[in-house]
């Protein structure tokens, strides 16, 4: 079974960890440094940039499906 950064990064490219959060590039408003804020374990995201947030991962997964073309 994959796991949840398994998941997210398959969707969102690669991320790095930044305490207990994974930084990603915003699929939302393509900012070209990792903003979207993701916290797995609390299932929270956020842009830094967009302010754009939830508490619902799975709606990332669903909305962007599997995007090979990002890093």
């Amino acid at each position: 079974m994959r796991s949840k950064n398994n998941i997210l990064t398959e969707v969102l490219g690669s991320g790095y960890q930044s305490k207990d959060e994974t930084l990603f590039h915003c699929p939302f408003c393509d900012h070209h440094k990792k903003k979207l804020s993701v916290n797995v374990e609390r299932g929270f995201f956020k842009c830094w940039i967009c302010d754009k947030s939830g508490r619902d991962l799975g709606y990332i997964v669903r909305k962007f499906g599997t995007r090979q073309d990002r890093d």
